[in-house]
């Protein structure tokens, strides 16, 4: 990842701290979608994980404070779909329900 990280959206560990050059951030990762301030990536075992602005709730994580580093928001995850115009995203499960 690299880029401005003013909310912790790169995952890094720390917010507002720009990356110039690429910087690995974790490993066995199959996408990734960006929004407005937060960032979530889908790892190869199914798991979502978020990072970034928090501040409507929008990691699922069950309240507001912004994270700098990942953190898993579900399991059996097929498809992501990022809304990046409102800081928010949809995925999809192996069961075929929408969350």
């Amino acid at each position: 990842v690299a880029g401005s990280d003013l909310y912790g959206e790169l995952g890094v560990g720390q917010a507002a701290v720009p990356r110039r050059t690429p910087t690995l951030v974790a490993t066995g990762m199959k996408s990734a979608a960006p929004t407005a301030g937060s960032a979530y990536f889908l790892g190869e075992d199914g798991t979502l994980w978020g990072t970034g602005e928090n501040s409507s709730g929008q990691l699922g994580l069950g309240d507001t404070a912004t994270r700098t580093s990942l953190h898993p928001i579900a399991t059996r995850v097929v498809q992501i779909a990022p809304q990046p115009d409102n800081n928010s995203i949809l995925f999809l499960t192996d069961d075929g329900t929408l969350w």
